[in-house]
C-alpha cells in the first residue's frame, strides 16, 4: 500500500502525494475516484459506476469512457506505471475496480473519534480534548463538496451522519471546556480515601454530579495507575445477564476470557492489576448484572485488605449497593456560592435578585442548575423560579425529597416533552435518522423531529450522542404513556436495519432483544426477536457484545414458551451451534447442528441451509480428524449443488475446499474453490485465501485478503491470519507479525476462542523463522494447551509437529515426544504441514520412534495423546539455539531453518520435497 498517498473527502475531493497536490481531472473522472474511495477497498462494479455517471441513461461509449477514466487515474496515482503495466493500487476485480491504497481524512476522523472515546473511557480528559480538536480539524466542508451526489443516495446519508458526528464531537468538546465547580473538598478527600479503601461508591440523587465527580477524580488520580478505565453501565438493560455485564468490564480491562467465563477473568485481573476502574450508573441493575458489580467490590476490598495491592474501583449509583464492607461517599448538593457561580457561568445569565432566588429554589443540584440556565434563553427567570417554588412546597408538604429534576418536563412545550419521553427507549445515544424512524408516531411527525431534537440539545436535555441525560432518563420514561409502543417500534427499527444490512449499536440490539423475549411476550414478538438474532448476526458477533450474551439470548428464544416456526427454530439452532464452536465448545455445538439439519425442509432455501449446517458438521469432524471426513465433505458439496442456490455454492464450497486442503487433497480443494468462484462472489473469501495458502500460492492469498483485513470480527481476523502466513512465506516477518497481532486482537474482542490456537501456531512459526526459539516455544505451548482444552485435534496435530521440531535437539524427553508425535501423525493421517511428511518421519526415526500404533480411530485417543505431549513438553525447556543462518521456504509453505546441533555440526538440508 502506498502510504505516501492521502485523499481528502470531507470537503472538495483532493489527493496528495506527500506535499504535492495531484490534479484529478474532469468531474466524471473525479466521480469515479470518489466512488472507489468511499468503497473502502471493496470492489465497485463497472455497471454501478456507469449508472452513477449517467443517471439519465448511459451512452454507447460508457464502458470505454469508464475504462479511460480508470486508466488516467492509475497514471496519476502511479506516475511510474508502464503503459500496459499492472497497477498495485487501482486494480481490476470481479467485473469492476477497487482502490487499495492511501489514507483518507474520513478514515482519520473515524480513528480519532475512536481514540477520543477510548480516552474518555480511561478518564483521560486532556488527551480526549486534544483528539477532539484534531478530529474536528478534519472537516473542510460538506462531503465531496462540488461533486453531484444526486444519483448517490448513500453519500447523502453519509453526509447527514457526518454532520451528526461533528455536532456530537463539538458538543463533547464544549462539555470538556466547562469547569467542574464546587467540588474541591470532595476531590481532596476522595483522592485520599480511594487508595485507602480500595473501592468507593459515590451515592446521590440523579443530577447531583456523580459522573462528573468520578471522571474528574479519575483524571486527577490517573498518573498513579498503569491505566484508568471508565465503563458505562447505564446502557445495559436492568435484567442484563451476569455474562453480559462481565463481558463489558472484561473488554474494558483488555484481559483474555477464562474457560469459565468473563467474570473470573475480570476478578483475577482486579486482584493484582494496577488499574483505576470507574463503573458509572449502577443503580438500575438487578440479578446477574448487579452481582457482577457486587463481586467486583467484594474482590477488590478483600484483596486490598489482605495484600494491600489490587485495582481500585469507583462506582456511581443513586443508592448504596448493600455489599458487605461497602464504603459509601454521599455526594452533596452544591453550596450556595458554588451554585451561584455555576448558574452565572451559563450563557444568557446575568446577576439579579431573581437569580439569587432561583439558585435557592434549585437546591444546589448541578444538573438542575445547568438545565435552568439553558431554559433562561426562552423563559423568564420569574416563571422558572415560581414554578420551582411551587414544586418545592408541594414536595415538602407530602414529605418527598427535594431537590429533584421532576420539574424539568413541566416547563417544556408539549411536543418537546413527548419526544424527550420517547427518546428513553434508546439505551444510549441515538442518531437523528433512528429517532425519526422510531419516534415519529402520532402526534409527532418525521418532519418536525430534527427541529425538536435541536431544541432539546440546545436545552442540554439530551447529550452529545443524542441520548437523554442520565439524571432525566428515569423520570422521563415514567411519564411516557406510550412506552410499550415505542419499544415495539424500536424493535422493528433494529430488525428492519438488520434485514437491510444497516448496523445498529450492540446495546440497541440487546435492548430490543430484551423487550422481544421478555416473559409473557406473544409469538409475534418472540419471532421478531429470533429474526433479529439471525439477521443481525454480524452486528452481534463482530461487535462488542461478545458470543456468550448472544448465545444466552439465542437459547432463550429457542426455549420461549411462545414457540417459533420450524424453519426459524432451525436457523437459531444453527446460530447456537456456531456460537458454541466459536467459544471452543465443540461437544455443545454438535447437538444444535444435529437438531438444525432435521428442521429444514427440502425446498431450495431448506437445502441451502442444510448445506450450511453440513459445512459446520464438517468443521467439527475436521477438528476431531474424523476418518470419514472426506465422505462428509463430498456429501456436503453435493447438498450445496442440489439446492440450486448460488449462495449455497459461494457460501459452503470454499470452506469444504479448505477441509480438503487441510487433508492434503490439493487438487480437490482447488477444484471446489474454482467451482465456487465461477458461481459468483464468494461469501467467505477468507476460506479461499487459506486454500491458496495451503496449496503454496501466497500471492493469491494476499490478493483475496486485501479487501477483508479491515473487517471486524471473525472474518477480518481470519483474513489477517491468512495474510500473516502469506507474508511469512514471502519473508516479510515484521509484516507477518503485525497482521497476526491485529487479527488476534479482533479474535479476543469477539470471543472467538476456538481460533486462538491457530494464531499461536502462526506466531510460533514467525518466531522460529526469526530465530527467537524461546518465543516460539512459548507460543507453541500456549497453543497446544488451548488445543487440549478445546479438543482441537487438527490444529493440535500441526502444533505437535512444531513441538517435535523445537524439542528434538536437547529436550531431555525428546524421544518420548517423538514417539507421541508419531502416534498422533499415524492415527490422524494428517499432512505434516507446513513441514514435508518425509522430514517429520526422519526426525522421528532419528529419535528412535519407529513403532506403528494399533489401527482404529477413537474420538478421545488423539486428544489424550496431545495432553500427554503437553505434559512431556512442559517437563523441560529446550535450549535456545543460535540464530538461523538461512530461511528456507519449503513445500508447500514453510519448514524450518538450519540450526547447529550440540556438536556444532549443521543438520542435513531441510528443504527436501515431501
Amino acid at each position: 500500500m502506498d502510504t505516501d498517498l492521502r485523499f481528502c473527502v470531507l470537503g472538495p475531493l483532493q489527493a496528495w502525494r506527500g506535499d504535492e497536490a495531484i490534479p484529478l481531472g474532469p468531474p466524471k473522472q473525479r466521480q469515479v475516484l470518489a466512488r472507489l474511495l468511499m468503497a473502502g477497498g471493496e470492489t465497485v462494479a463497472r455497471e454501478s459506476l456507469i449508472a452513477a455517471l449517467w443517471p439519465g441513461g448511459a451512452p454507447l461509449s460508457a464502458h470505454k469512457a469508464v475504462h479511460g477514466y480508470v486508466g488516467r487515474l492509475r497514471r496519476l496515482l502511479e506516475p511510474g506505471l508502464p503503459p500496459r503495466g499492472t497497477s498495485r493500487l487501482l486494480v481490476n476485480a470481479d467485473g469492476g475496480y477497487a482502490l487499495r491504497a492511501g489514507r483518507s481524512d474520513l478514515a482519520a476522523l473515524g480513528a480519532l473519534a475512536e481514540q477520543a472515546a477510548d480516552a474518555r473511557r480511561r478518564a483521560d480528559a486532556g488527551r480526549e480534548r486534544l483528539l477532539l480538536i484534531e478530529a474536528l480539524a478534519q472537516r473542510r466542508g460538506t462531503l465531496l463538496e462540488g461533486l453531484d451526489l444526486t444519483a448517490w443516495p448513500e453519500a447523502g446519508r453519509l453526509d447527514v451522519e457526518l454532520r451528526e458526528t461533528f455536532d456530537r464531537l463539538t458538543a463533547r468538546l464544549r462539555e470538556l471546556d466547562a469547569a467542574l465547580v464546587g467540588r474541591d473538598v470532595d476531590l481532596r478527600y476522595l483522592a485520599e480515601i480511594v487508595p485507602s479503601w480500595g473501592a468507593v461508591t459515590l451515592v446521590g440523587p440523579g443530577g447531583v454530579g456523580k459522573t462528573a465527580l468520578s471522571r474528574e477524580l479519575a483524571a486527577r488520580l490517573g498518573a498513579g495507575y498503569r491505566s484508568v478505565l471508565l465503563v458505562e453501565l447505564g446502557p445495559l438493560p436492568p435484567d442484563a445477564s451476569l455474562d453480559t455485564a462481565a463481558e463489558l468490564v472484561r473488554t474494558a480491562l483488555g484481559v483474555e476470557r477464562d474457560r469459565d467465563g468473563a467474570l473470573p477473568a475480570v476478578l483475577r485481573a482486579l486482584r493484582t492489576g494496577d488499574v483505576l476502574l470507574v463503573l458509572d450508573n449502577a443503580e438500575h441493575l438487578t440479578g446477574g448484572a448487579r452481582q457482577v458489580v457486587e463481586e467486583i467490590v467484594r474482590t477488590v476490598r478483600t484483596a486490598h485488605a489482605n495484600a494491600g495491592e489490587s485495582a481500585h474501583v469507583v462506582i456511581t449509583s443513586r443508592v448504596p449497593l448493600g455489599t458487605p464492607g461497602e464504603q459509601v461517599w454521599r455526594v452533596p448538593t452544591l453550596a450556595t456560592n458554588a451554585a451561584v457561580e455555576l448558574l452565572h457561568g451559563r450563557p444568557n445569565v446575568v446577576e439579579t435578585p431573581v437569580m439569587a432566588e432561583l439558585v435557592d429554589a434549585l437546591g444546589g443540584l448541578p444538573l438542575a442548575i445547568e438545565l435552568a440556565g439553558a431554559m433562561l434563553r426562552d423563559l423568564p427567570a420569574e416563571r422558572i423560579r415560581d414554578h420551582l417554588v411551587r414544586r418545592r412546597d408541594l414536595h415538602e408538604a407530602f414529605g418527598l425529597p427535594w431537590p429533584t429534576l421532576d420539574w424539568v418536563p413541566d416547563l417544556l412545550p408539549g411536543r418537546e416533552r413527548l419526544l424527550l419521553s420517547r427518546l428513553t427507549v434508546f439505551p444510549g445515544g441515538a442518531g437523528r435518522e433512528a429517532v425519526r424512524e422510531v419516534c415519529s408516531h402520532p402526534p409527532l411527525t418525521a418532519e418536525e423531529i430534527p427541529g425538536l431534537l435541536t431544541t432539546l440539545a440546545e436545552g442540554r436535555l439530551i447529550g452529545p450522542d443524542g441520548g437523554v441525560r442520565a439524571g432525566l432518563r428515569d423520570l422521563c420514561a415514567a411519564r411516557a404513556d406510550d412506552l410499550a409502543t415505542m419499544k415495539d417500534r424500536h424493535l422493528a427499527h433494529c430488525l428492519v436495519g438488520a434485514f437491510n444490512g444497516r448496523t445498529s449499536s450492540t446495546t440497541d440490539a440487546l435492548t430490543a432483544l430484551s423487550w422481544a423475549l421478555r416473559p409473557g411476550s406473544g409469538p409475534a414478538a418472540v419471532q421478531a426477536g429470533a429474526e433479529l438474532i439471525d439477521a443481525g448476526w454480524r452486528v452481534f458477533t463482530d461487535g462488542e457484545a461478545g458470543a456468550e450474551p448472544v448465545l444466552a439470548w439465542t437459547l432463550r428464544a429457542l426455549d420461549h414458551p411462545a414457540g417459533l416456526p420450524t424453519h426459524l427454530c432451525g436457523l437459531l439452532n444453527l446460530r447456537a451451534g456456531r456460537l458454541q464452536m466459536r467459544m471452543g465448545r465443540p461437544a455443545k455445538a454438535r447437538p444444535h447442528f444435529d437438531r438444525a439439519v432435521t428442521l429444514f425442509d427440502l425446498g431450495a432455501e431448506g437445502l441451502r441451509r442444510r448445506a450450511e449446517v453440513l459445512r459446520h458438521l464438517v468443521a467439527l469432524d475436521l477438528t476431531e480428524a474424523h476418518p470419514s471426513i472426506e465422505v462428509l465433505v463430498t456429501s456436503a458439496a453435493a447438498e450445496a449443488r442440489a439446492s440450486g442456490d448460488v449462495r449455497a455454492l459461494t457460501g459452503s464450497l470454499p470452506f469444504l475446499a479448505l477441509a480438503f486442503a487441510w487433508l492434503g487433497r490439493d487438487e480437490q480443494a482447488l477444484a471446489l474453490v474454482g467451482e465456487a468462484e465461477a458461481a459468483g462472489r464468494l461469501a467467505h473469501p477468507e476460506h479461499a485465501a487459506f486454500v491458496y495458502l495451503r496449496t503454496g500460492r501466497p500471492a493469491e492469498t494476499l490478493a483475496r485478503t486485501a479487501a477483508l483485513t479491515g473487517r471486524g470480527g471473525l472474518v477480518g481476523a481470519q483474513a489477517l491470519l491468512a495474510e500473516g502466513w502469506a507474508l511469512m512465506v514471502q519473508g516479510d516477518l515484521p509484516g507477518a507479525r503485525a497482521a497476526l497481532h491485529r487479527g488476534e486482537d479482533r479474535i479476543r474482542r469477539s470471543q472467538t476462542l476456538a481460533v486462538l490456537p491457530d494464531f499461536q501456531e502462526a506466531f510460533a512459526h514467525a518466531a522460529r523463522l526469526g530465530g527467537d526459539l524461546d518465543e516460539a516455544w512459548s507460543h507453541t505451548l500456549r497453543g497446544l494447551r488451548r488445543c487440549v482444552e478445546q479438543q482441537d485435534v487438527l490444529t493440535g496435530t500441526r502444533l505437535a509437529f512444531l513441538t517435535l521440531d523445537l524439542a528434538r535437539y536437547d529436550h531431555r524427553r525428546a524421544a518420548e515426544i517423538a514417539a507421541t508425535v508419531r502416534e498422533v501423525r499415524l492415527r490422524t493421517n494428517l499432512p505434516a504441514w507446513p513441514y514435508p511428511d518425509s522430514e517429520v518421519a526422519r526426525w522421528e526415526h532419528e529419535l528412535g520412534a519407529v513403532e506403528t500404533p494399533p489401527s482404529g480411530w477413537y474420538p478421545s485417543v488423539v486428544s489424550e495423546l496431545l495432553a500427554r505431549l503437553l505434559t512431556l513438553a512442559l517437563d523441560d525447556r529446550p535450549r535456545a539455539e543460535p540464530p538461523p543462518r538461512e530461511v528456507r521456504l519449503l513445500q508447500p509453505v514453510v519448514l524450518a531453518v538450519p540450526a547447529a546441533d550440540r556438536d556444532g555440526r549443521e543438520e542435513p538440508d531441510r528443504a527436501r520435497s515431501a
